[in-house]
């Protein structure tokens, strides 16, 4: 029996509408939260068994705008998981407090394990500053004690950055224990975002699948990133053999050119 599930990135809600660029595209093309909440409109109507977001919840908001998103996701999927990755532009302690529930004045990873009709789902923790990811030691200690043993109906792996992307700006940096944790292992797909574009791959022998933004997408052509109000995410199906098929879905028809920056520029950061 099929199971459906989404997997959604790169929401960028920015609800008090601190950020110049999101007051741009809420101006001339359409405000993140209104990309995000007809997605979800969607995924109600599709009736998904969970949800995977893989990073940059927010743009560079506080507890409140955490609290927002929780709040979306509990009215229109009330009851289905949502199993989050933290991404460059999230902050862990508002993330806790405000989308958890969970006051923290901390600052260390968020890594969570969450199984569901025996698919485990584990997550790590990629983000740090700027825009290049890495996992810690620690963390992949703590990947190796839950791979130790296989789960019923096999894993899932996700995290922000991507091992394989079209820019090495953007992607992971992994060692070769990494690498070889993940070939070995019981995962069926590794799941992750950041990019902005949406594509496949293989990282360890095991699938890789990145997700486009639901707020803006990112084009890179040589030396260039164009910036569009491109907005897409993904309608998953595992199967009892573990295979994901993956869907993208377009929200909108109509792409727009938003900002031209070179490589060198987008390494200083997203827009603001």
């Amino acid at each position: 029996m099929l199971m459906p599930f989404a997997h959604i990135s790169d929401t960028h809600l920015d609800c008090p509408g601190s950020s110049d660029f999101i007051k741009r595209l809420h101006r001339e093309v359409r405000d993140p939260l209104e990309n995000l909440t007809c997605c979800l409109q969607e995924l109600a109507a599709r009736k998904v068994a969970f949800v995977l977001h893989t990073g940059d919840m927010v743009h560079e908001g506080d507890a409140g705008d955490y609290a927002i998103l929780r709040r979306l996701f509990d009215k229109y999927l009330p009851g289905v998981p949502v199993i989050a990755a933290m991404g460059n532009h999230d902050h862990r302690a508002a993330f806790r407090e405000g989308f958890l529930g969970i006051p923290s004045p901390g600052d260390e990873d968020f890594t969570q394990e969450v199984v569901l009709d025996g698919l485990r789902i584990l997550v790590l923790d990629s983000a740090k500053s700027g825009l290049i990811g890495s996992v810690s030691d620690a963390q992949v200690d703590w990947l190796e004690e839950r791979l130790a043993s296989p789960a019923p109906r096999g894993t899932f792996l996700m995290m922000h950055h991507p091992t394989v992307c079209e820019h090495p700006a953007m992607a992971l940096e992994v060692s070769p224990e990494f690498s070889s944790l993940v070939e070995n292992s019981d995962i069926h797909a590794i799941f992750t975002g950041h990019t902005h574009s949406n594509y496949n791959g293989f990282f360890a022998g095991k699938p890789l699948y990145t997700a486009d933004s639901l707020a803006f997408g990112m084009l890179y052509i040589q030396s260039e990133v164009i910036y569009t109000s491109r907005s897409s995410y993904n309608l998953c199906w595992l199967d009892e053999q573990g295979r994901v098929t993956t869907h993208n879905q377009l929200l909108y028809p109509e792409v727009q050119v938003l900002q031209r920056k070179s490589i060198a520029q987008m390494i200083q950061g997203l827009p603001r």
